[in-house]
């Protein structure tokens, strides 16, 4: 990433490969990204997802779908806390996450 540096958007959906360490890898230089897809990443879990989303406030789009690893609101939560400028938030099939807290928050930000 840091030969990257304009770099803003990033899809590594599909990868059942990346992990928690990754994420916060990518949360190193995070504050750039406006566009992030980890879904279909499987064990990506809440808490390298509620460390990302607080190092990447810019994001506007997010897609943690099928992200079987995330189980709680929290990483929903930090996403409509710490993301204000989030238009797209997709976590189908991503098992727990969703719940009406969450939602209303993400519909009052």
């Amino acid at each position: 990433l840091a030969r990257a540096p304009a770099l803003t958007k990033l899809a590594i959906a599909g990868d059942g490969s990346i992990h928690g360490a990754a994420l916060r890898a990518l949360a190193t230089g995070g504050a750039r990204f406006r566009h992030l897809e980890i879904a279909d990443t499987g064990v990506v879990q809440d808490d390298a997802l509620v460390y990302l989303v607080e190092r990447c406030p810019q994001l506007q789009h997010l897609d943690v779908s099928n992200c079987w690893g995330l189980t709680y609101d929290s990483s929903l939560l930090a996403a409509a806390r710490c993301c204000p400028d989030l238009r797209h938030l997709n976590a189908t099939y991503s098992a727990g996450v969703c719940s009406a807290a969450s939602i209303e928050a993400i519909a009052r930000s």
